[in-house]
Parts: C-alpha cells; structure tokens; sequence
C-alpha cells in the first residue's frame, strides 16, 4: 500500500477575502450523503440544481437562502426587473456569535476535460467573469448583501471511463492541482473540490452518462465587499 496514491475527497482553497470553508463543508458532506444513500450523483445536473445544493448548505448551518428572486438590475443606462440566481445568510461562527454572512450571488456552469490545457482555462475564465457581470447588475436596495459572490461550477469530465483506478487517481490529483493553480491566476477568493468515491463514481457514470465519466466537481468564486 505504501506507493498507492491517496485522494482527499474534499478540498478548500482560501485565497482572499472572506474564508468561507464551512459552507463548502456543508456543501460537500450534503453531496456525499446523496452518493451513498440516493446512489445519484447530484453535481452533474444543470447549473440551477448545483445552486440548490448550495442553497441547502446555508441552510444546515441554520442560515437563510433565497433563489430566483425578482430584483431590479441595471445594464448600462437601462433599468430592468430580472432574476437573481440566489441570496444567502448563515453564521460565520457559531449561532451564539451573532455575526453572519450575507452574499448576493451568480453563478455560471461549463463541464470541462479533466485535463485543464489553455483551452479549458480561456473557457473557465471567460465563464466566471460573466458571472462577475451579471453580479455587477444588481441594484436593488431591498436585497442587497454586503458581499458580493460570482461562482463558477465546474465538472470535469474524461472520455476512458474504463481506466484503471490507479490511473484515475493520477488524474484526479493533477486537476486538484490545476484548479487550484487556475484559480489562482484568475484571483479568485477562492475553489472548492468534491469528488465522490471512484467506485462511485464509475459505476453511476457507466450506468448513466457512458461512456465519459464524471468525477467530481469544482467551484471557483470571486468574492467582492458590496457595501
């Protein structure tokens, strides 16, 4: 066993701005509930069912989150009532510290190789700075946060859904890095990595979406102070 290589299943990288690991750890552990009880892999649905699951980790921290709410946005000179993608509130701490977090959030999702070349960075790049955008049009006084959030989900994916374990650990731990790294260059406040258990995985990949197997995901976000 010494030369096997050994994959967390969960990550949290900080960066900057606000260290809101615990929502991820929710947000994770909500995942891994899924796998093993509901045997589904809840990450590769759309982008509004990834908002959800982090909508739901708000809440078992005993916070508030609201989704696809009408508010007023504004696009250059034009004033418009749209859709924002979703507004949370939870404890920094715990419930007896009376501090809390509020964010005004938008999200994007692209599914990317596993193996992040230019291409893939060009394309998570350009993704999450539409996030960032549409977060910029917020201006509706009765429901903004203090901070802002533009996040992007990203799901890797890779056509040899039949390689070798050892192979797709090797994998594994190279886009942990290369998320990491890609982040960074992008100055995000901060990525988060779940992967469900390789077993798992595999064979709800081979069950459902043959012949591409899905790992796991990641979320890049940029956090900015609104106020």
């Amino acid at each position: 066993m010494g030369g096997e290589i050994q994959i967390q299943k969960f990550f949290y990288f900080h960066f900057r701005n606000p260290n809101i690991r615990k929502l991820f750890k929710a947000w994770n552990d909500i995942l891994r509930w899924y796998e093993k009880d509901k045997e589904d892999i809840l990450y590769w649905y759309l982008e509004r069912t990834n908002i959800g699951h982090l909508a739901l980790a708000a809440y078992q921290l005993k916070g508030y989150p609201l989704q696809e709410f009408s508010m007023k946005k504004v696009k250059g000179t034009q004033k418009s009532t749209g859709r924002a993608d979703l507004f949370m509130y939870f404890p920094k701490g715990t419930l007896s510290d009376a501090q809390w977090y509020d964010f005004n959030i938008e999200a994007k999702q692209i599914w990317c190789s596993i193996s992040i070349g230019n291409d893939q960075k060009e394309m998570i790049g350009k993704a999450l700075k539409k996030a960032d955008v549409d977060l910029k049009k917020h201006r509706d006084k009765t429901s903004q946060a203090k901070y802002g959030m533009a996040i992007l989900f990203v799901l890797p994916y890779m056509k040899m859904l039949d390689e070798k374990k050892d192979m797709k650990k090797q994998l594994l731990s190279k886009f942990n890095k290369q998320i990491k790294q890609t982040a960074e260059e992008m100055e995000a406040s901060f990525a988060a990595v779940h992967y469900a258990d390789i077993e798992v995985s595999t064979e709800l990949s081979q069950k459902y979406t043959k012949p591409d197997w899905y790992p796991g995901i990641a979320v890049i976000g940029k956090i900015t102070n609104k106020k």
